[in-house]
């Protein structure tokens, strides 16, 4: 089963969303979806014949997806607990310079959230290390879910967790190395999140 399809123009190495009847040389359609079966997000990057399909406008200044997070427990335990998943952080997306990989980051609003900043110079993180972060008020962190953005938009990890000992004053964030070749870690900055203002 297809779930949240979403198709949109995007241009080549630009961060501003485009109209949907955009065209040009450096123009692309992304095709998302998120399948059932796999739990995974897929994309197709193409061209799209304007001239053949008409697609209403959209004023949005860029490409948002939201993204659903599912549970990786059974479906007989999703019905029993009457829900399955959550929401995640909205993504601005956009193409590399090459026009061929898609690339995506948190949607810049979500700076308003952000207060009491820490920021690391360049590190070197060895093989098998980890270095603890402080500075956060890491007993707000979602203790159900976690995303990391990195590589300028290459790489978004998020997965589910539900931690058992990590809990109010003793939740710590770390960053780590689990591999054996060291680690250049060039910038890191991490936020204590205020509360979203929902209205």
């Amino acid at each position: 089963m297809w779930k949240c399809p979403d198709f949109f123009p995007i241009k080549i190495d630009e961060f501003e969303g485009l109209d949907t009847s955009a065209k040009g040389k450096r123009v692309k359609y992304v095709l998302k979806n998120s399948l059932d079966e796999t739990k995974h997000d897929y994309y197709m990057i193409g061209t799209y014949d304007v001239v053949k399909d008409n697609y209403f406008p959209d004023k949005e200044e860029e490409e948002v997806l939201w993204g659903w997070t599912n549970e990786s427990s059974s479906v007989k335990d999703d019905v029993l607990k009457g829900w399955s998943g959550i929401q995640a952080i909205p993504m601005s997306v956009w193409l590399d310079k090459s026009g061929k990989k898609l690339l995506q980051w948190s949607v810049k609003e979500i700076k308003n959230l952000h207060e009491n900043q820490v920021k690391w110079p360049s590190k070197i993180l060895e093989g098998g290390s980890k270095l603890e972060v402080i500075g956060v008020t890491a007993g707000q962190i979602d203790r159900a879910i976690v995303e990391s953005f990195g590589g300028g938009g290459k790489v978004v990890i998020l997965s589910r967790v539900y931690p058992t000992l990590a809990i109010d004053n003793q939740i710590k964030l770390f960053v780590f190395n689990n591999g054996t070749s060291n680690v250049k870690i060039t910038s890191l900055n991490a936020w204590s999140m205020k509360k979203a203002q929902i209205s």
